[in-house]
């Protein structure tokens, strides 16, 4: 079932993050997660600006405590979306990087998460004109989910598209 953010969801997201920093500190797993949770919905509602100071503030905390990679790395590849859709693509660039390290490390070559970082790689590649460099990231990246979901999944036909668009260049 797909949703769509809502005003209402912010809004709640907020108040969540108010009442978890009222009652623990910043450097707290749950302040830090209702942060990542406003800024993800900030991004789906196009607020990317507001999405990335709410991310990059997430991520900078975390950078300060011990926090799990998996963790960090979605955390990342977050900021990197927001980034993305906004048009910079030389932040989003070295945020996914960093996000697939992480994720290779937690999960090793082949999973999904992988995947997804390096169909955003391609993007950033395809919408600076390097269709060489696209083609390879997405390759690498349907390659990982086919395997993992099947030929007839839709992500892997989600990303065969991306594919298609990149060869039709």
């Amino acid at each position: 079932m797909t949703h769509f953010p809502t005003p209402e969801h912010e809004r709640l997201a907020r108040e969540g993050l108010a009442m978890a920093r009222r009652h623990l500190p910043d450097t707290s797993p749950a302040v830090q997660k209702a942060m990542i949770a406003l800024g993800k919905i900030q991004s789906d509602h196009g607020k990317y600006d507001a999405a990335i100071a709410t991310l990059e503030e997430a991520v900078r905390l975390q950078a300060a405590v011990s926090t799990e990679p998996q963790e960090r790395a979605s955390s990342l590849y977050e900021l990197a979306s927001a980034h993305f859709y906004a048009g910079h693509y030389d932040q989003s660039e070295p945020l996914n990087q960093q996000a697939l390290a992480l994720y290779k490390q937690v999960y090793g070559d082949r999973h999904p998460l992988v995947s997804d970082c390096l169909i955003n790689l391609g993007a950033i590649q395809y919408e600076r004109g390097k269709y060489p460099e696209a083609e390879r990231f997405y390759r690498e990246g349907i390659a990982i989910t086919e395997a993992w979901f099947g030929r007839d999944h839709y992500q892997t036909a989600a990303n065969l598209t991306m594919l298609a668009r990149v060869l039709n260049r």
